[in-house]
C-alpha cells in the first residue's frame, strides 16, 4: 500500500466519477452520490492523504451545486 501512482489514479478517478454523478438527472445522481460517499468514507483508512483529497473533491463538485 505504498503506490503514490494508485492513490492518485484512485483520486482522479473519483474526481471523473463526481464530474459525470453531476450531470445525472436528480434521481440518478443521488443513487450515485450514495455510492461515491460509501466508497469516500472507506479511504479514512488508507492514509496519503487520500481522504483530504477526496473530501475537497466532494466539496468542489457536490456543494457546488
Amino acid at each position: 500500500m505504498e503506490d503514490e501512482g494508485y492513490f492518485a489514479a484512485l483520486v482522479r478517478t473519483c474526481d471523473q466519477a463526481l464530474v459525470t454523478a453531476m450531470s445525472l438527472v436528480p434521481t440518478e445522481q443521488k443513487t450515485m452520490l450514495s455510492r461515491l460517499d460509501a466508497v469516500r468514507s472507506k479511504t479514512a483508512v488508507v492514509g496519503w492523504g487520500v481522504k483530504d483529497a477526496m473530501d475537497e473533491l466532494w466539496v468542489e463538485h457536490v456543494f457546488a451545486e
